[in-house]
């Protein structure tokens, strides 16, 4: 029995290679990241948020470093909205539990909900809750802390 051995082209480790990028790029793609920043202030990206027929859309976490879990100073939520989209509500939700709702503009929605508290250290969660039959969005929640 003998053992046959076979090279490798250039082309196809090139091939393999651009594959491999590609699957690293769609891996990045859909983790959330944060960010932190000197100013005490850390934001996150939610991945596509798609709510149907008045069904709340799967909650995207978002954790905020703990040094940043401060009385909160203000939260922005900036939004882009897909075309046709009907009209929904935010749902965001403190690491701590507590439940925001507000109907949802196209740029930045501001929440004051949490201004003054404390909302405990860890993860928030965004989700959208559609008034009509399909919404769809992504978003960047901003955390601004004392």
């Amino acid at each position: 029995m003998e053992a046959t051995i076979y090279k490798s082209s250039g082309r196809a480790r090139s091939i393999l290679k651009s594959i491999s990028v590609l699957l690293l790029a769609a891996l990045f793609a859909v983790i959330p990241t944060v960010t932190a920043f000197a100013n005490n202030s850390a934001s996150g990206q939610t991945g596509m948020m798609n709510s149907m027929n008045g069904l709340e859309s799967a909650a995207w976490p978002i954790t905020i470093p703990a040094s940043h879990n401060g009385l909160v100073s203000s939260i922005t939520l900036n939004l882009s909205i897909s075309n046709g989209s009907a009209p929904f509500d935010i749902i965001l939700t403190a690491p701590n539990g507590m439940v925001h709702r507000q109907r949802a503009v196209s740029g930045n929605n501001t929440i004051t909900a949490f201004n003054g508290r404390v909302p405990g250290n860890g993860t928030w969660r965004v989700s959208i809750q559609t008034t009509g039959v399909v919404s769809t969005a992504t978003g960047r929640l901003t955390v601004n802390s004392r």
